[in-house]
C-alpha cells in the first residue's frame, strides 16, 4: 500500500505518522540503499580532494562519476571523525541544543547558516551530515540527493507557526482568510486598505497591516510561502506594512496599548458623571448672568431714584434691592466655583479617557503578524483568522491555529522544524548520539524557545527509528516523496488504495 503525503499547496509539504507526528523520510523507487552500496556508510573511495559537486567531470576523467556528473556514494567527501556538520536556517531550537550537547558530548559541532536551499544541496553532496530547516526536503531535492544514492531521514523536533490576528472582540464580517487573500494583502504593491477590498462577505472596516522585520525567521518563512519570494525582504511587502521591533508593540499596534485600554473601562462611569456636572454647571452659569443682571439694574435704579429725589422710603427699598441682588451674585459665584471644582479636573479626566478610546477605535480592523506562542499567551486580546489554501477546489476548509493543526501540519501557516539527514550519516555514531539527545530534550528546548513541542509519543517514535536503525522507507511517486509501508502493491492499480490526504492540503 502507498500512502501520498499530503501537500501545501505552493505552500510547505508535510509528512505525518499515523500518529500525527509530521515527518518526512525519502528511499530509492528500488528500495536498495546508499548503505547496501558502500558497507560501513562513512568510507570513501576518494584519492584527492575533489570537489563533490563539480559535475564538469566525465567517468572517464573521473571514475567517481557518471556520465551525467553523479558523484557515486562511495566517492563523497570523508566526515572528520567526532564533528558534527550543521547547515541550514536561523532562528530554529538547534544552537540551543547544541549548547546543551556540547556540554555534555565530547564530539564538536560546526554550524552554518547558509540557508535551507543551500543546506540541502550541501547534504546531497555529502558535505554536511545535517539540514536544519522550517521546511521538508522539496522533490527537486529528494531527487538530487537520490541520485547520489542517498537515502534521506527526516526528524521532526518542534512545531511553530504564524498567526495573522486582529483586535478581540472586533468584527470585519469574516474568521477565516485563503492564502490568496493573505498575499493580496500583504503583497507589494497591495492597494488593499478597506476588509470590503478582500472579499465580499468582509465589512467596510479600515484595513492596516503590521508585524516583525524581516530579519526574524519567521516573516521570511512568510515571505516564502505566502509571498512567494525564494529570498524575501520588506520589498516584498506593501508599503503600508508597519514593521515593529518586537511582538509586544505589534500587538500594541493591533489592540492599543495597555494603558489605553484601561482607559477606556473607566469612561463609562466617567462620562455620565461628566455630562451631570456639565449641566449643572451651566445652570449655575445662568443663575450668575441673571444675577450679574440683576446687580447693574438695581444699582442703575437706585442711582435714578438718588437723582430724582425719591421719598426715603423709596430709597431705602433702591437699596434693599441692591444688596439683595449682590447677595445673590454672591451665591451664584460661590456655586459656580463649587461645581467648577468638581467638572474642570472631571472634564480633563473625561477628555483623556476619550482620547483614549479614539485610539483604541482606531486599531478596529488593524492585522497583525504573530508566533502561535505569543498568541497563545494574550489570546484574551487577539482574535485569530483561520487559513485555508487556496487550492480552487472551490471547497471552505479553514484552519484554526491550535497546537495539534500546527504539529501536523495541517494549518497552512506552520512551521515545522526539522532536522535533515541520510541513513549514510545516521552511522556515524556521532550523528546518531547526537539527534538522540535533540529528540529526547526537544520538549525542554521548545519550551524555552516558545516554540510548540511534539508529543511524547512522537520523540519516542523517532528515537526508535534510531536505536533500531529501522528508518521510514519512501519511495518517489508523481514527482514527490511518499511512504512505501510492508506490503506495498503500489504496483498494481487493482489492489493499490487511492492518495490519503489531509484536510487543507
Amino acid at each position: 500500500m502507498r500512502t501520498h503525503t499530503t501537500a501545501r499547496r505552493s505552500l510547505v509539504a508535510a509528512l505525518t505518522l499515523a500518529t500525527g507526528l509530521t515527518l518526512a523520510a525519502c528511499g530509492s523507487d528500488d528500495g536498495g540503499s546508499a548503505d547496501d552500496t558502500q558497507g560501513s556508510g562513512v568510507s570513501s573511495i576518494n584519492e584527492s580532494d575533489r570537489e563533490a559537486t563539480d559535475a564538469s567531470a566525465t567517468a572517464d576523467e573521473d571514475p567517481t562519476t557518471t556520465e551525467d556528473g553523479t558523484v557515486l556514494v562511495g566517492t563523497l567527501p570523508d566526515p572528520e571523525p567526532g564533528l558534527i556538520r550543521i547547515d541550514g536556517a536561523e532562528g530554529t531550537l538547534t544552537p540551543r541544543a547544541n549548547s546543551a550537547y556540547l556540554a555534555e558530548s565530547g564530539n564538536r559541532i560546526n554550524q552554518t547558516f547558509t540557508g535551507e536551499s543551500r543546506a540541502f544541496q550541501r547534504l546531497c553532496v555529502g558535505e554536511i551530515d545535517l539540514v536544519d530547516s522550517a521546511r521538508p526536503i522539496s522533490p527537486a531535492e529528494w531527487e538530487q540527493c537520490q541520485a547520489q544514492g542517498l537515502d534521506i531521514v527526516q526528524f521532526q523536533v518542534a512545531a511553530d507557526a504564524l498567526v495573522l490576528a486582529i483586535k478581540n472582540e472586533t468584527d470585519v464580517g469574516g474568521d477565516c482568510l485563503n492564502t490568496n487573500q493573505v498575499n493580496e494583502i500583504f503583497r507589494v504593491g497591495s492597494t488593499i486598505n478597506n476588509w470590503s477590498q478582500v472579499g465580499t462577505n468582509f465589512d467596510d472596516v479600515p484595513l492596516r497591516t503590521g508585524g516583525p522585520d524581516i530579519d526574524t525567521g519567521e516573516l521570511r518563512f512568510f515571505g516564502r510561502y505566502i509571498l512567494n519570494s525564494p529570498e524575501p525582504s520588506l520589498s516584498n511587502f506593501a508599503g503600508s506594512y508597519r514593521v515593529f521591533q518586537d511582538e509586544d508593540d505589534t500587538r500594541i499596534f493591533v489592540v492599543g496599548s495597555a494603558t489605553d485600554q484601561l482607559r477606556t473601562k473607566f469612561l463609562p462611569k466617567v462620562e455620565p458623571r461628566r455630562e451631570r456636572f456639565r449641566l449643572q454647571l451651566q445652570q449655575a452659569l445662568r443663575v450668575l448672568a441673571d444675577a450679574r443682571a440683576e446687580v447693574k439694574v438695581a444699582v442703575a435704579e437706585q442711582k435714578k431714584g438718588i437723582r430724582d429725589q425719591r421719598t426715603p422710603a423709596a430709597r431705602a427699598a433702591d437699596d434693599e434691592r441692591v444688596r439683595v441682588a449682590y447677595a445673590a451674585r454672591g451665591e451664584a459665584v460661590t456655586e459656580v466655583n463649587r461645581i467648577r471644582a468638581v467638572y474642570t479636573p472631571l472634564n480633563k479626566r473625561y477628555l483623556t479617557l476619550k482620547a483614549a478610546q479614539a485610539r483604541v477605535d482606531a486599531t478596529n480592523g488593524r492585522l497583525g503578524i504573530f508566533r502561535q506562542s505569543y498568541y497563545a499567551v494574550y489570546e484574551n486580546l487577539l482574535r485569530p483568522f483561520e487559513i485555508e489554501v487556496a487550492d480552487g477546489d472551490g471547497q471552505m476548509n479553514c484552519i484554526f491555529p491550535s497546537p495539534q493543526t500546527i504539529v501536523n501540519g495541517q494549518y497552512p501557516l506552520s512551521r515545522q522544524l526539522l532536522i535533515t539527514t541520510t541513513t549514510r550519516a545516521l552511522k556515524r555514531p556521532e550523528t546518531s548520539d547526537y539527534l538522540k539527545f535533540y529528540l529526547q530534550n526537544s520538549r525542554t528546548f521548545a519550551d524555552s524557545e516558545q516554540a510548540i513541542s511534539l508529543p511524547g509519543k512522537d520523540i519516542q517514535t523517532q528515537v526508535g527509528w534510531i536505536d533500531s536503525k529501522d528508518y521510514p522507507n519512501f519511495a518517489s511517486v508523481d514527482g514527490g516523496p511518499v511512504e512505501v509501508q510492508e506490503g506495498s502493491m503500489a504496483g498494481d492499480p487493482e489492489t493499490a488504495p487511492p492518495p490519503v490526504e489531509n484536510p487543507a492540503r
